[in-house]
């Protein structure tokens, strides 16, 4: 296959832009969201990362997939639907979203399992550092921002 100058140039150009898209500042900075001790089972705790995206962290009560601290439970989460943006709550042991009622599962990575939202939460990637839960990045399409591969 022959690649002509134009189509070399238009390709080379897409591939740099591209490449140049600021990352979210959660990417790669971490960043203490709170203490282990004080979650208490099917509370969120509501938090800032350092690009002022807000998070909630929440103990599960029972160990999933991708959870840490001692029981394997404890994730987080950018609380923004993934359909329009709307900012969802927990309610009854699911987030749920006021705008479009689009629902998602925290114990299955924030999976939507009901609504107009065909993607999940955006995962936030957990560490236990001693007795603070820290963010190591996102995982997930973050309302307006690009993509961060996980780790």
């Amino acid at each position: 296959m022959r690649i002509d100058r134009r189509l070399f140039l238009k390709s080379t150009a897409a591939a740099v832009a591209t490449l140049s898209l600021p990352l979210p500042a959660a990417a790669g900075t971490p960043v203490k969201l709170g203490k282990l001790a004080t979650l208490t089972a099917g509370q969120p705790v509501s938090s800032k990362l350092s690009d002022g995206t807000p998070v909630v962290v929440l103990k599960l009560g029972a160990p999933c997939d991708g959870g840490v601290g001692p029981d394997r439970d404890v994730v987080g989460f950018v609380p923004v639907c993934t359909h329009l943006g709307c900012v969802v709550s927990w309610t009854g042991g699911r987030f749920v979203c006021p705008c479009h009622a689009s629902q998602f599962d925290a114990a299955l990575g924030g999976q939507c399992y009901q609504g107009p939202a065909t993607a999940a939460l955006p995962r936030l990637r957990l560490r236990v550092e001693g007795e603070d839960i820290v963010s190591v990045g996102v995982d997930g399409v973050t309302w307006n921002q690009p993509t961060t591969e996980p780790a």
